[in-house]
């Protein structure tokens, strides 16, 4: 922690990355307090605000964690990280009331367009709008996508093995079986 609150003092990006080293090290209050700092004593910045609500989404503090990303892309409306991590959050927010497959949606393919559709991550948030909207066969298509870009990413392969699975217990349940019934008559 002193590490963080010296490098609080600093100028410039760097202390945020300190700040987000602490979060990662798991101090997430102690990590909160000097983002709070930080970022009301530098200037608006897309990314930083972005970082923090991700860092409360980690926390489940899913109501200021909406305001941080909100704020992050209100501040650059073009920031495809922010857009991005707006996006996730409304994917796969912890408390599902905040969860909102349209906006998830929007925003998720902003941030694709904005990047020519090359981040393997925001692909990842795409599949998972997808998921969260009831399009579970387009959303396993997508991860194929991000699986293409980024093959060392195994959290990617695992959540297309889910995707997968799904479709697969999906196409098995007994509610599918009354139409394919109608559909043998």
């Amino acid at each position: 922690m002193r590490l963080l609150m010296v490098q609080i003092a600093g100028e410039g990006r760097e202390r945020f990355g300190v700040v987000r080293a602490g979060a990662n090290a798991g101090d997430l209050a102690g990590a909160k307090a000097a983002y709070l700092v930080a970022l009301h004593r530098g200037p608006a910045d897309a990314a930083q605000w972005s970082y923090y609500g991700s860092m409360l989404m980690n926390m489940h503090d899913d109501a200021d964690a909406r305001a941080a990303l909100e704020k992050g892309v209100a501040i650059d409306a073009k920031n495809t990280e922010a857009l991005n991590n707006l996006a996730w959050f409304y994917a796969t927010s912890f408390h599902k009331k905040f969860r909102n497959p349209a906006k998830a949606l929007r925003f998720s393919l902003r941030s694709n367009d904005l990047s020519a559709w090359q981040n393997a991550s925001y692909i990842d948030t795409y599949a998972a709008a997808l998921d969260l909207a009831g399009k579970h066969d387009d959303a396993a298509i997508v991860e194929q996508e991000a699986v293409y870009l980024a093959p060392k990413r195994t959290d990617f392969q695992e959540t297309l093995k889910k995707y997968e699975l799904e479709l697969s217990q999906s196409k098995h349940s007994p509610k599918s079986a009354p139409a394919e019934r109608n559909q043998a008559n």
